[in-house]
């Protein structure tokens, strides 16, 4: 079934505003019906619920800046739209199956600094 408008408007904004805290009621109004028929026609179109949709954005979103910045889990995750460490350690471990923290270091690589870099900025004692 293809999505509707107001389905592609609601998904678009689930894909822009995911860590401002987005509730079923300003999506379901965004699409233009009512909420439990807005929930019903999301997951019938995207195989989701809409607070599913979110959940999955946040902690993909969550493992992107895991892997490729060293931010602290904590800013992570306030970045990602959560607002206490525990739930998104608890959330996290439930989608992935281990702590940000494992996450991280099973699959950050290291930062790669070219040699030429190296003996360039090479300091003498």
């Amino acid at each position: 079934m293809a999505p509707s408008p107001g389905l592609r408007a609601a998904r678009a904004q689930i894909d822009r505003e995911y860590a401002q805290g987005l509730t079923v009621a300003q999506l379901a109004k965004t699409a233009g019906g009512s909420t439990f028929h807005f929930i019903r026609a999301f997951r019938q179109v995207y195989g989701l619920t809409p607070g599913q949709c979110v959940r999955a954005r946040r902690l993909g979103r969550a493992r992107e800046l895991l892997t490729t910045t060293a931010l602290p889990v904590t800013e992570v995750c306030h970045q990602v739209g959560y607002l206490g460490v525990a739930t998104f350690s608890r959330v996290f471990r439930a989608y992935t199956g281990e702590s940000p923290s494992q996450f991280r270091k099973r699959t950050r690589r290291p930062t790669y600094i070219p040699s030429c870099f190296l003996r360039m900025y090479r300091v003498d004692d």
